[in-house]
């Protein structure tokens, strides 16, 4: 039982010295990177169906102190860099809202996904093996 109150202790004191304010928030933009991918993986959706769904995240929303122009603007900025690396792309939409992006995810996208689905399990076991 120490070693984990040691253990606590050193990343608390880690935090502090190494995790300023612009390192938490490129670890949070690209975990939102994910989650953007995750969202479109499960269908279709458009930008401001995107924002919702990560305003209504309440962990992602703590991170920004509900700041709903800040989580507006990365989830934006984000959604332009997807697309531009080729993880997400445009569909044309049709029915009523016919002015309307709707983006979907790309072969890359799902890939990308699936790699960090098997990153962050191979992560989490050998923290486990390391706390254990």
């Amino acid at each position: 039982m120490q070693s984990h109150k040691n253990l606590r202790m050193v990343a608390k004191k880690a935090d502090c010295e190494f995790m300023d304010l612009k390192m938490r928030r490129r670890i949070v933009s690209l975990a939102l990177r994910f989650m953007i991918l995750e969202r479109i993986m499960n269908g279709d959706a458009y930008p401001y169906e995107i924002f919702k769904s990560m305003y209504s995240n309440k962990r992602l929303a703590a991170h920004f102190k509900n700041e709903k122009e800040e989580i507006k603007n990365m989830v934006y900025n984000n959604l332009s860099s997807l697309e531009r690396g080729g993880y997400i792309s445009q569909k044309a939409s049709s029915g009523k809202r016919e002015n309307r992006k709707y983006y979907v995810i790309t072969t890359k996208g799902r890939e990308a996904v699936d790699r960090k689905m098997k990153m962050m399990l191979s992560f989490i076991k050998e923290l486990y093996e390391v706390v254990s």
